[in-house]
């Protein structure tokens, strides 16, 4: 509702997306239905440079589009997870601070998540690497040095 577009996301028409689609441009995509309506989300093809990171966050069926298009050898996944009732907590926290709060769309996103990452489904990752962010972000920081240090003496 308040995303920008260029700045957020790139925001397409949905002809615009299915030519992309018959283009073989499109490496990903899903309809989100919400409380305000249908919403297509999806991944374009990119180019990836060698010698280069990258960084993209996405969801689990991208994750594992994004291995099956470019390989899991070169598509590393690092899984932020945390606690469920924290989690809904800080949904709800946030939502809070919305100029008109719609704790419908967190309970809807809140079970939807229970779904799309489940342990079954989770289990479809190849060369993933969880990172519990239940201690906060100086531990979660730390977890992430870690796993960062180990890809790039794997890149060397």
């Amino acid at each position: 509702v308040h995303e920008t577009d260029g700045v957020d996301y790139f925001f397409v028409s949905e002809k615009e997306m299915e030519d992309m689609d018959k283009l073989g441009q499109i490496v990903e995509s899903r309809s989100y239905h919400t409380v305000h309506g249908t919403w297509h989300y999806f991944t374009r093809t990119f180019q990836m440079e060698e010698n280069k990171n990258y960084l993209l966050i996405t969801t689990l069926e991208g994750a594992i589009s994004l291995q099956r298009h470019y390989g899991s050898d070169l598509v590393s996944v690092v899984y932020l997870f945390l606690d469920d009732k924290a989690r809904l907590l800080r949904s709800i926290e946030r939502e809070s601070r919305q100029c008109s709060p719609n704790y419908s769309e967190v309970c809807r996103r809140f079970l939807a998540d229970q779904n799309d990452f489940s342990d079954e489904k989770l289990g479809f990752i190849q060369n993933i690497y969880p990172i519990n962010t239940d201690d906060g972000l100086e531990e979660t920081m730390a977890q992430w040095e870690v796993y960062f240090a180990n890809e790039r003496k794997n890149l060397l």
